[in-house]
């Protein structure tokens, strides 16, 4: 593109054709192309021979063989346009394909970042349900255990109530058979042999005692009347030992 004309004009022309010379792709027009110096022109120097040079040319001859290297620039110059456009395009590509990676890398990114939003959303979700699971259950043996201390302190004072319940039954039926021995009264548990004797007719009451004094009093004072002595098991114990004494 340079627009020098005259001697700045081959100057620059030279610089242009050692540059194609460097480049790989029209190096490999110096065979053909490029191997006359003359043949490679810039605009300024074109310019400048379609200007000037040509209408100071003796011949006819002279003309055509400066329009010859003029029609040589002017095929290198549309290689080295085609070259740029190539290069461009290939750049071009380039940089879209990198955009396109580079998009495609911002995209993947961003998935992975999602998918790991939702993984730590799921894995809190997830502690959440454990956490609030544990929770549930450790209420639940609480009021189990609850339940459990309850029923084992309801039964502790049933038991204690029936305990109690039995000693009050134990205490009313040995008062019962004291009172009754005092009262001359016999009870259900007493043998049906004496409680028939209770209520025949033309006997006296039978007398009932819990001393064995009182029973061995009752049996020399009147001997012909029923006695009946309610043995503990201490005296039981003992009217046996005697017993098997004698």
């Amino acid at each position: 593109m340079n627009s020098s004309g005259g001697h700045d004009g081959d100057v620059a022309s030279d610089v242009l054709l050692k540059a194609c010379l460097k480049d790989p792709f029209l190096r490999e027009l110096q065979g053909n192309m490029l191997s006359d110096p003359k043949g490679v022109q810039t605009i300024g120097k074109i310019r400048d021979v379609r200007n000037k040079v040509l209408e100071l040319q003796p011949s006819a001859s002279k003309v055509i063989e400066l329009m010859d290297y003029q029609r040589n620039g002017l095929a290198v110059l549309l290689r080295i346009i085609q070259c740029v456009e190539k290069e461009g395009e290939t750049w071009r590509s380039g940089v879209q394909a990198l955009a396109k990676a580079y998009a495609e890398e911002e995209k993947a990114k961003r998935k992975a970042d999602e998918k790991e939003k939702k993984d730590e959303e799921r894995k809190r979700v997830r502690l959440a349900k454990a956490a609030a699971r544990d929770e549930r259950q450790k209420k639940e043996k609480e009021a189990r255990a609850a339940e459990q201390a309850a029923a084992a302190e309801a039964e502790a004072e049933g038991g204690a109530g029936s305990a109690a319940e039995g000693e009050d039954d134990k205490t009313k039926t040995r008062t019962r058979r004291r009172t009754g021995g005092a009262a001359g009264e016999l009870d259900p548990s007493d043998p049906a042999v004496l409680r028939t004797l209770r209520v025949a007719h033309g006997l006296p009451s039978t007398s009932i005692t819990e001393e064995l004094s009182g029973f061995v009093n009752k049996i020399c004072m009147q001997p012909n009347l029923p006695t009946v002595l309610r043995f503990k098991k201490g005296m039981a114990k003992k009217v046996l030992s005697v017993s098997w004494l004698l």
